[in-house]
């Protein structure tokens, strides 16, 4: 299967599992990370806890004022449009339970052999992937 082929299966599977949520009366969703850059995916790629700096023209050095990493990998299926990050919301309130994701997260894995559920790996309970061979989710 090509890349793009690959991709098509994952949007109709996307599509599905978006049905299959939000065809329970008070359930919702919205979408979050669907492709990812190159230089986010090494940002993420970080030690947790990493610092960012940048150069003005006048060549002062200026930290981020957040710290970063810790987020992901480098090779993320996100790079590939093979992993999508999703919020469910129930009654308007947004579910961070694992219960809640892993029954969908069940359902995204019966979809497709080669899809896999966050929630299984490092407890990303948000990312929804199909593998490609090389990355694990």
């Amino acid at each position: 299967m090509t890349l793009r082929e690959q991709q098509a299966v994952f949007s109709v599977n996307v599509a599905t599992l978006i049905n299959e949520i939000t065809k329970t009366a008070g359930h919702t969703i919205t979408g979050g990370e669907w492709w990812r850059s190159q230089a986010q995916a090494w940002i993420y790629s970080l030690s947790a806890g990493s610092r960012l700096y940048a150069v003005d023209r006048a060549s002062n050095k200026i930290e981020y004022p957040e710290p970063v990493g810790g987020m992901g990998s480098a090779r993320s299926l996100h790079r590939s449009r093979l992993a999508f990050d999703i919020n469910i919301f129930i009654n308007g309130i947004w579910q961070t339970s694992y219960d809640v994701y892993a029954h969908y997260g069940e359902f995204w894995k019966l979809l497709h052999y080669l899809n896999r559920w966050g929630g299984d790996y490092g407890g990303d309970i948000f990312h929804f992937s199909m593998t490609d061979g090389k990355t694990k989710w």
